[in-house]
């Protein structure tokens, strides 16, 4: 989240008995999408194979990987098939098709072409792999159809869930205070929030057209857009002109659930790519673990469990968007039903 090394000297760290983490050294990065992380992960997985050639403990009986990094997992893989040990391929990106989608349709071709290396690995992980664990349906079917991979009966859809947020009041106490003199007073919930990484994953330009919309007809609505990340900057010069809007930065626990009990919905202005309309992003079960509607510019996966669970609503224009925020902060009866309704799917579908 904050794009730090956890630890930049010791080879490995014992957590406790029976669990030892080995850490491998890499350059870092600060944006999502950017050459710098793609040296990164080049870098660690060379670091990783070296380390891995060297290795003459005890043989795993299975291995778990995380995917992506592509780069990493195609190392490990490589390692893994030579020693004929099984292995599972947890995937949590469209890698590498998020790559060609930040391209202009025009360059598409080109942008494939480029990174032919990177489809090449990434079919090879899945085809070789023992089985697929992901976040939707929708995933593995991607997994399945990009790698021409058959299915097989250990493949398993785990929806990516934290723990709840159980904050003591001491620090419940702290957080109102800070909020508080930050302009956002826990008294009203006229107020809609996002709370996420400031990347281009996301879509403000609605958004902002709906606070011109909102400020030109009198509607009285605070907006607070919490996280860090490469569009930090472009969004906060977006929303510069605007007195409602609070852009703090990063926010740690007891300030997400104090700013989640003090508003009305949640935004989740998603890019409606292959890599989110397939899946259901961590924010969206964060919203329904708190018991918020959601106001989301997604279609597939997401669109799909909002309409049909009731807990909240979908919109493709400014029309759309204008009415359903109305609704949320002006109609209790409503809100109030969907809030219901998003802790009864939680509870159901997604619960820790």
């Amino acid at each position: 989240q904050k794009k730090m090394h956890r630890k930049n000297v010791s080879p490995y760290s014992v957590v406790h008995d029976g669990l030892k983490i080995n850490l491998i050294q890499s350059p870092g990065y600060k944006r999502n999408i950017s050459i710098m992380r793609l040296v990164d992960h080049a870098v660690l997985s060379i670091s990783l194979f070296r380390e891995l050639s060297k290795y003459d403990g005890e043989l795993p009986d299975v291995v778990f990987i995380g995917y992506p990094p592509i780069e990493m997992a195609y190392v490990v893989m490589r390692w893994l098939v030579k020693k004929k040990i099984n292995f599972i391929v947890d995937v949590k990106d469209q890698w590498p098709e998020v790559f060609v989608d930040y391209f202009p349709g025009f360059a598409r071709p080109l942008a494939r072409i480029f990174f032919f290396p990177y489809y090449f690995m990434a079919k090879r992980i899945f085809k070789k792999s023992a089985a697929i664990c992901s976040m939707s349906n929708s995933y593995l079917e991607w997994v399945n159809n990009f790698s021409q991979r058959d299915s097989c009966g250990y493949d398993i859809v785990a929806p990516l869930v934290a723990p709840p947020m159980d904050v003591d009041k001491k620090r419940i106490d702290e957080a109102v205070e800070w909020w508080g003199a930050r302009g956002v007073s826990v008294e009203t919930r006229r107020r809609l929030c996002f709370v996420g990484s400031l990347s281009p994953a996301f879509d403000f330009s609605l958004i902002y057209q709906l606070i011109a919309l909102f400020k030109s007809r009198g509607v009285e609505c605070q907006f607070v857009i919490c996280g860090d990340g490469g569009s930090a900057n472009e969004i906060k010069e977006l929303m510069s002109c605007f007195d409602n809007v609070i852009i703090p930065g990063w926010i740690d626990i007891p300030k997400i659930k104090v700013l989640y009990d003090a508003s009305a919905a949640v935004m989740a202005p998603y890019r409606n790519v292959d890599n989110f309309v397939g899946n259901i992003p961590n924010k969206i079960i964060d919203a329904l673990a708190n018991s918020k509607p959601i106001l989301s510019s997604l279609d597939g996966e997401v669109g799909k469990l909002i309409v049909s669970n009731d807990v909240g609503y979908t919109y493709s224009s400014l029309e759309d968007l204008y009415r359903a925020a109305l609704t949320l902060i002006n109609d209790q009866e409503v809100n109030s039903r969907m809030a219901r309704n998003a802790n009864d799917l939680y509870v159901k579908k997604f619960k820790f």
